[in-house]
C-alpha cells in the first residue's frame, strides 16, 4: 500500500491493449544464438542488459551478469527448461541477502518510479510491463511483494527479480509480501515449485532466509509511504516512521506475530476498510483492518478511487490463469504526480503448477 502523506491529486487512468509487435522492430535471429528460444520481449531485455555498462560495484565473487545469461538461455516460454545449478542459485541468494541487509527496513526512494503490486509467479506479465515501461537499467521500480505462489512461474520470476536486485540495487526495490513467509509459501505452491526443479529443502530454506531480510516499507520523496499490507496502531502511536526502521532483521516467520511484532504483522497483512473509523480486527484472522486513509494497497482487489483517497493495486492480469481481471501499475512522476497504466489479460498464463 501507499499512504500519500500530503494528498496528491491523482490523474486519469491510462489503458493499453496488447504488447507491441517487437519482431517488426528487430531481427531476432541476429541477436544471440539462444534468442530463437526466447520471447521477443525477453530477447530485447537481453540486449538492453548485455550492452548496458556493468557497474564496478558488483562483487567479483558473484558474477550476476553471467547468472542472468544462464537464466535467459535456460528459459523457454517463461519457464526454466534447463534449471540453473543449485550452487549458483545459492550464491545468488547469499549475495542478494546482503543487498537487502545493507538497505534500511524503511527504504527512501526518489522519483520517478514505477510501482507494481502482486505478481504471483506471472513472469511473462512482468516482461510485458518492462517492455512497456522500460527495463531496470533505465527505469526505477518498486515492487510491493507477493512474487511467489499460485502462478506457474514463481521460481523463474523470483530468480530474475533477485538477480535484478543485485544488478541494480539503487533503482530496483523489492518489499516483502505475506507470501514471502515460509508458513504461507510452503502451502501455496512455492515449496512444491522449488522441490520440482531442485529437490532441495536446503534451497527452499535459503529462499526464505532471503525473504526474512527484505524491507517492509518504502517512503517515496518523503511523502508517499508504501507497504504490502497496511497501517498499524504502533505506527500511529509513535507518530514517527522511524519505528519501522527499528524492526530488526532477519525477521523469520516465527517472529511475525502480535506477541512479538504487531507492526510487522500489519505491514504484511492489514487491509483497508472504508467502513472502519480507525482500526478493527481483520476478517483474515491476522492483522488489522483500518479506516479510510490515502492508501495504495498491494495485495487485495478493492474498489477504491483517487477521489476517496483510497486506492488498491494488483498487477497480475488473468490472475492464476483463472480470472478475467486486468492488472495495473502506478507511475510516480518527478513532481509526485501519479498516473496508472492498465494491462489487459492475454490469456497466456497457465494455471499454477504448484
Amino acid at each position: 500500500m501507499i499512504l500519500n502523506i500530503d494528498l496528491i491529486p491523482m490523474v486519469t487512468i491510462c489503458q493499453i491493449s496488447t504488447i507491441k509487435d517487437l519482431q517488426k522492430l528487430i531481427n531476432l535471429s541476429s541477436i544471440i544464438n539462444c534468442s530463437q528460444r526466447l520471447p521477443a520481449v525477453f530477447a530485447v531485455w537481453h540486449i538492453c542488459y548485455s550492452t548496458h555498462q556493468r557497474p564496478m560495484s558488483v562483487r567479483a565473487k558473484f558474477d550476476v551478469n553471467r547468472f542472468l545469461d544462464k537464466l535467459f538461455t535456460g528459459i523457454t516460454d517463461g519457464k526454466l527448461a534447463e534449471h540453473l545449478p543449485a550452487d549458483e542459485v545459492l550464491r545468488l541468494l547469499n549475495e542478494v541477502r546482503r543487498c537487502f541487509i545493507l538497505q534500511p527496513m524503511l527504504l527512501k526512494i526518489g522519483t520517478p518510479v514505477n510501482i507494481c503490486g502482486d505478481l504471483h509467479g506471472q513472469f511473462n506479465d512482468l516482461m510485458r510491463i518492462m517492455d512497456s515501461e522500460g527495463f531496470p537499467h533505465c527505469r526505477s521500480y518498486l515492487f510491493l511483494g507477493d512474487y511467489v505462489d499460485r502462478g506457474a512461474q514463481s521460481v523463474e520470476l523470483i530468480l530474475f527479480m533477485l538477480a535484478c536486485k543485485v544488478r541494480y540495487p539503487k533503482n530496483f526495490y523489492m518489499l516483502r509480501g505475506n507470501h514471502e513467509t515460509s508458513s504461507i509459501n510452503k502451502s501455496y505452491g512455492f515449496y512444491k515449485n522449488v522441490l520440482d526443479l531442485y529437490r532441495s529443502d536446503q534451497l527452499y530454506d535459503a529462499f526464505n532466509k532471503v525473504f526474512d531480510c527484505m524491507p517492509l516499507a518504502a517512503l517515496i520523496s518523503g511523502r508517499i509511504l508504501c507497504m504490502h499490507g497496511g497501517l498499524s496502531p504502533p505506527m500511529l502511536e509513535a507518530k514517527n516512521l522511524k519505528v519501522i526502521d527499528a524492526i530488526e532483521r532477519p525477521l523469520p516467520d516465527s517472529l511475525i506475530n502480535p506477541a512479538n511484532n504487531q507492526m510487522a504483522v500489519d505491514l504484511l497483512w492489514a487491509d483497508p476498510d472504508v467502513n472502519v473509523p480507525l482500526f478493527a480486527a481483520n476478517r483474515r484472522g491476522v492483522g488489522h483492518i483500518f479506516g479510510q486513509e490515502v492508501v495504495l494497497d498491494g495485495h487485495e482487489f478493492f474498489n477504491g478511487t483517487p477521489d476517496s483517497g483510497l486506492i488498491t493495486l494488483f498487477t497480475a492480469p488473468h490472475y492464476c490463469g483463472m480470472y478475467d481481471n486486468s492488472g495495473a501499475i502506478v507511475r510516480v512522476a518527478v513532481d509526485l504526480g501519479v498516473s496508472f497504466k492498465r494491462f489487459e489479460p492475454t490469456f497466456k498464463n497457465s494455471p499454477s503448477r504448484g
